[in-house]
């Protein structure tokens, strides 16, 4: 049920589609993040299961075991490699698997990272959340790793979770524990937007083929950079981004977009 789920949501971002549910070969696997591979073929990860999963559009499927033991894949993407590149939220490490199964996986350098969401970045890495450290972090093919801090004040953390490249060639990602949005250039300098409300988190990012980037948010609500900047009574809209809240219009108030 989850991987129709999220097959749904990644093909929401390019336009709609119908869901149609594929059952797994293992009970509570758990299926977390989901993509198009170079094969043509949709590949998943397994949380619980620990397995990364391949299946074609007529519904056949194949799992790979991860190496490491419970790992906890979480998202994955199609690296500029022609390989499928994931993270290992449990394991604190980033993995790669090649189309025919064969795994290489690379530690972290900072224990107890959790690293989330990964994306191709327009730069040709890899890019990817650190929702324990609080961190966005670039790599390369070859395992080289930078990591960026996201700065903040008070008690509340950041939280990454969500990341997607978006068109303007900058890293934009959520930040589920300040219900923000975040721009990164490739540099690492960073931008925050739209906090309409601090019951609405901030989940899972994408990148349209409109150019525009959408955040889907707890209870349905959803964040999207727009081109057109318009404001509503409903709506934070600053220079190109314009935020969607279900309880905007009821709390008010609207942030000003913040460079760290």
């Amino acid at each position: 049920m989850f991987v129709a789920v999220f097959a749904l949501m990644a093909t929401a971002c390019s336009g709609g589609g119908v869901a149609k549910h594929y059952a797994l070969p293992q009970k509570h696997s758990q299926p977390a993040g989901i993509t198009t591979g170079p094969d043509g073929d949709l590949w998943f990860t397994q949380f619980s299961g620990g397995r990364i999963g391949r299946i074609s559009t007529a519904g056949q499927m194949v799992e790979y075991p991860i190496p490491t033991n419970r790992a906890g894949p979480f998202d994955i993407t199609t690296g500029p490699d022609g390989n499928l590149w994931f993270t290992e939220f449990s394991a604190n490490k980033i993995g790669r698997v090649t189309p025919t199964g064969e795994f290489k996986e690379f530690p972290l350098p900072n224990e107890k990272s959790g690293p989330y969401g990964i994306t191709l970045g327009p730069d040709g890495n890899l890019w990817f959340v650190l929702q324990k450290s609080d961190r966005i972090a670039r790599m390369t093919v070859d395992g080289d790793i930078k990591e960026f801090p996201v700065p903040y004040k008070g008690p509340q953390q950041p939280k990454p979770w969500g990341v997607a490249a978006g068109k303007d060639g900058n890293i934009w990602f959520t930040m589920q524990g300040l219900s923000k949005i975040g721009r990164m250039t490739p540099s690492g300098e960073i931008t925050e937007w739209c906090r309409n409300s601090s019951l609405a988190w901030t989940f899972e990012m994408c990148s349209s083929t409109m150019g525009s980037v959408a955040a889907w948010r707890s209870k349905l609500a959803r964040t999207r950079a727009s081109k057109s900047g318009s404001r509503g009574s409903n709506r934070c809209a600053i220079s190109n981004v314009v935020c969607h809240s279900e309880r905007s219009a009821q709390r008010g108030g609207e942030e000003s977009p913040s460079s760290r």
